[in-house]
């Protein structure tokens, strides 16, 4: 970012994108004064490269190396430390302590210090040309074992502080530590403002409404494999990423995220099947709108947020289409509690289609699927709210 709109937008774009992806008995947002112990060396993790130094893809936890990336200079990186030590400085905070190490032991004795709530850090990075060898982040052993140690310990001392995970993470991972801990965040490549965007976020002056755009799977059983020398059988066909997870367990799917309220979805009146698109709802593939799908969301929380509200069709089984295939999603304005916003959605005739190789003479085109199909409504790809069975 080169001047202070830039730098609002790129706080903006890390804070909007960031996702709860678990807030256990509200201990997110943080109550202004709260006393925060800082755990693990990605709390701090240096960005690597200055604009100056000529390595093209080296990475670090808040960029991807690659010929097209943009480095901030010294003064513009805000890791999560720097952030978080801007807020004590302004009184947010009344007292930040930092950890760096991953020694479990120091950890443990740091808690028990007069701390209100503990924010463990940890990071993988990806670069272009280069695969990761696992979905593990770099610290993952020692966010589990603290993960655990404090679950067990808040379970014998309530007073014990909870533990928050915040995972910046590249693409999809595997969270073994999620299920102890308290609270858990995940930033995606989150740039320069990472450190302020999250603070932000924890202090609750952003209400988190960020969705994954992948799953995060139990492990590492059943996703495509890395492939080593290039030659790459794609027999996953259509079920890559979340739609090959179907009906198996994981620990996040895509389109989870959490908020610091809640919301409930509803008809806004009965679903209406068309001909034509005129009066329709706008929709990201355009053509006629063969169904549209009117939804009312209501805030039922006691806080101010924006809901994402997401479109997934179900083929019929002749089409061999996976299990669900997402088609469209909208987020309202920020919804005070009590308000009510009304999205809608439209089916089109290209939204029912899937691509024929065999057509075209062998050149491939789109086939109109025929039969009966379900829309759903819901807030991420397992989580439904609503639904609507129609032929077409």
């Amino acid at each position: 970012a080169t001047n202070a709109n830039h730098v609002a937008i790129a706080r903006e774009m890390a804070s909007a994108s960031t996702v709860l992806l678990k807030n256990e008995g509200g201990v997110l947002p943080l109550a202004r004064g709260a006393r925060v112990l800082l755990l693990g060396s990605a709390c701090a993790s240096p960005f690597h490269r200055s604009p100056s130094e000529g390595q093209w893809d080296t990475t670090d936890y808040y960029s991807m190396g690659g010929s097209g990336r943009v480095i901030a200079g010294a003064s513009a990186q805000y890791t999560i430390e720097r952030g978080l030590r801007e807020r004590e400085a302004k009184g947010d905070l009344e007292r930040l302590t930092t950890v760096h190490g991953e020694q479990v032991w120091t950890a443990l004795e740091a808690m028990r210090g007069g701390i209100d709530v503990v924010i463990a850090c940890g990071g993988a990075r990806t670069s272009e040309g280069h695969d990761r060898p696992n979905l593990r982040l770099d610290q993952d052993g020692f966010l589990s074992d603290i993960a655990r140690r404090a679950r067990q310990e808040r379970a014998k001392d309530a007073a014990f502080p909870p533990l928050v995970v915040v995972a910046l993470a590249p693409g999809a991972i595997v969270a073994p530590w999620a299920g102890n801990a308290h609270a858990a965040l995940a930033m995606f490549l989150p740039g320069q403002e990472t450190g302020r965007a999250l603070a932000d976020v924890l202090l609750g002056d952003v209400i988190p409404s960020g969705r994954l755009p992948v799953t995060f799977p139990k492990n590492e059983h059943g996703v495509v494999p890395v492939c080593w020398d290039n030659r790459c059988p794609y027999s996953e066909r259509l079920k890559v990423g979340w739609r090959g997870l179907h009906g198996q367990p994981v620990a996040f799917d895509f389109g989870h995220g959490l908020s610091y309220t809640s919301f409930e979805h509803s008809w806004t009146s009965t679903p209406s099947q068309r001909a034509s698109s005129q009066g329709a709802a706008p929709t990201a593939n355009g053509g006629a709108v063969v169904l549209r799908l009117d939804v009312t969301v209501r805030n039922t929380g006691s806080r101010a947020g924006a809901d994402v509200v997401q479109l997934y069709l179900r083929y019929p089984a002749a089409a061999g289409e996976p299990e669900l295939v997402m088609r469209d999603f909208r987020k309202t304005a920020t919804l005070q509690p009590g308000e009510a916003a009304q999205l809608s959605f439209g089916v089109t005739a290209e939204g029912l289609s899937t691509w024929d190789s065999a057509l075209n003479s062998g050149n491939g085109d789109w086939q109109r699927v025929r039969g009966s199909f379900v829309a759903v409504i819901g807030r991420s790809s397992r989580n439904h709210s609503l639904s609507h069975s129609f032929e077409a």
